[in-house]
């Protein structure tokens, strides 16, 4: 009975060691596995409104869609990192232009709220809260 409980606190405490150095989550509540589908809206200079989809893979990349009602949408890739509970997304270059200055979100309740941005690209009020809305397999 002994050496059954000391071989169970051996296990224990070797994976309290292994999983923070891997990047290993152990349940939903954890704070890394925010890998999914993120949506909000704000509105737009030019259109009635602009809804936004962020999809964050599990291997680092990112898709930022921004749909303009009526107008169209612009897709931008990218790729995000997590450093406690903030985001930071940074995109590709498109075309000749540069990549606009990375996003900086802190994650909170199944949310991503922009705390750094370029008002250059996305004005003085910034890209809009962004609520997870589903979480699938490969994301």
């Amino acid at each position: 009975m002994l050496v059954r409980f000391l071989r169970l606190h051996f296990w224990l405490a070797l994976c309290c060691l292994i999983a923070p150095a891997s990047g290993l989550a152990f349940g939903a509540g954890s704070g890394n596995d925010l890998s999914g589908i993120y949506q909000g809206h704000a509105p737009a200079a030019d259109a009635a409104r602009r809804e936004f989809t962020l999809s964050l893979k599990t291997d680092g990349t990112a898709v930022l869609t921004t749909l303009f009602i009526g107008k169209g949408k612009v897709l931008e890739h990218g790729r995000w990192t997590l450093s406690g509970r903030q985001i930071t997304l940074s995109f590709d270059p498109m075309g000749p232009n540069g990549p606009p200055r990375p996003i900086t979100f802190r994650y909170h309740s199944r949310k991503l709220s922009p705390l750094t941005w370029d008002t250059g690209e996305w004005g003085s009020h910034g890209p809009p809260v962004l609520y997870r809305s589903y979480a699938q397999a490969g994301y």
